[in-house]
């Protein structure tokens, strides 16, 4: 007479008590409407365990890397290898729940238990509300991604970490100038495009000849390295807000692109305008060939000289584009025109570069309320 043996989802052996046990279960989460097929099919409940889910999500993620630079779903390797390290390092604490079972007060709990961990190799000795904000964002990318793959019956709702934005400073014209003094001559054509435009790195490193409108000394913004790197130039879509937008170019920034352009040999109008000379050999150019700079390239010739400026603390984001906001914004420019500037919301401008006001201007603010109130 042969024997037969039935087991649960975890493979263990099915006890009549545990198939009640199980039965139960699954009435109660079909009446609540928490019912998922996939977490009862044989063998499958270890696979939805946080400790293992997150393997596989890292696994798929992985593979976005192997895709074509700029295109749909791609992934760069920085970014994967930001996000591996995030879930592998701070997320143990949901690793024996089942990612089905992850609620928002186990998120608020989570939360809480961010509050008692120190940050490794840091000076700080509990994590910033910045950064456990961070660990969170990547913990609700993950439960998202499990939400639209059918894992998981309803997406989460993320806890809130409040982040209290920092009122942001930047230089004035003649501390960025010092800076620019000890740029080397070779490379100060794109610094100069930096500081008088303040268009983000990547948008810059990418201007190419036919990008700049030399009659009307306009710059069209059309595209942007999507890394650090020089692989993964991008066309911005016709339909994305800032595809085709003008920015006006000084006579001494015209200058500056027209000086770089003679560097260039065989200039076409896909050219990259900035470009330096490679110190050495890699797989995108021999040493000694010209080349689009990188953004570690850029950020290494800028400390140097904002170090022997005397400003060794000031980032490069800070001297090209901090500096002009606050500049626009001391001058008296609106916030909706500092935006347009920058390429950032209003919103944005008003809660991080607007001046602080004195005691005398508040006063006199203060009193205006009174008489209107009279």
């Amino acid at each position: 007479m042969s024997i037969e043996r039935y087991h649960d989802r975890d493979g263990d052996t099915l006890s009549l008590l545990k198939a009640v046990s199980e039965k139960q279960l699954l009435v109660s989460q079909i009446s609540d409407g928490s019912f998922n097929p996939k977490k009862w099919e044989s063998g499958q409940r270890n696979k939805y365990k946080f400790v293992n889910y997150k393997i596989f999500y890292l696994e798929k993620m992985k593979a976005r890397t192997e895709l074509k630079p700029g295109s749909d779903g791609w992934l760069s390797i920085g970014s994967y290898q930001h996000k591996e390290a995030t879930i592998n390092t701070y997320l143990s604490f949901l690793d024996k729940y089942d990612v089905a079972d992850i609620s928002y007060p186990l998120l608020e709990d989570f939360k809480e238990h961010l509050g008692t961990l120190r940050k490794k190799h840091s000076k700080q000795e509990y994590f910033k509300d910045s950064f456990k904000k961070k660990i969170i964002d990547n913990l609700m990318q993950v439960l998202n991604w499990a939400y639209k793959r059918g894992d998981i019956v309803a997406p989460v709702p993320k806890p809130s970490v409040r982040v209290q934005k920092k009122r942001k400073k930047g230089l004035n014209g003649d501390q960025q100038a010092e800076i620019l003094h000890h740029i080397p001559e070779e490379d100060i054509h794109i610094f100069i495009f930096l500081e008088g435009t303040s268009r983000r790195m990547n948008e810059a490193r990418a201007v190419k000849i036919k990008d700049v409108n030399f009659k009307q000394q306009v710059h069209i913004l059309s595209g942007a390295f999507n890394t650090s790197g020089i692989e993964s130039y991008k066309d911005f879509p016709k339909d994305q807000d800032k595809a085709g937008l003008e920015f006006p170019l000084s006579a001494k920034v015209m200058k500056a692109v027209r000086d770089s352009m003679t560097l260039i040999p065989n200039a076409g109008p896909s050219s990259y305008i900035f470009q330096y000379k490679a110190k050495r050999t890699t797989k995108h150019c021999k040493k000694g060939e010209r080349t689009p700079y990188t953004h570690p390239i850029l950020g290494a010739i800028y400390k140097d000289a904002a170090t022997k400026a005397g400003y060794p603390t000031v980032t490069l984001n800070v001297f090209v584009r901090h500096s002009m906001a606050q500049q626009l914004k001391n001058a008296g420019v609106s916030s909706s025109d500092t935006a347009s500037i920058l390429g950032n919301t209003k919103g944005m401008i008003d809660s991080v570069y607007a001046p602080e006001i004195d005691v005398a201007r508040k006063t006199t603010i203060l009193n205006m309320r009174q008489k209107r109130a009279k």
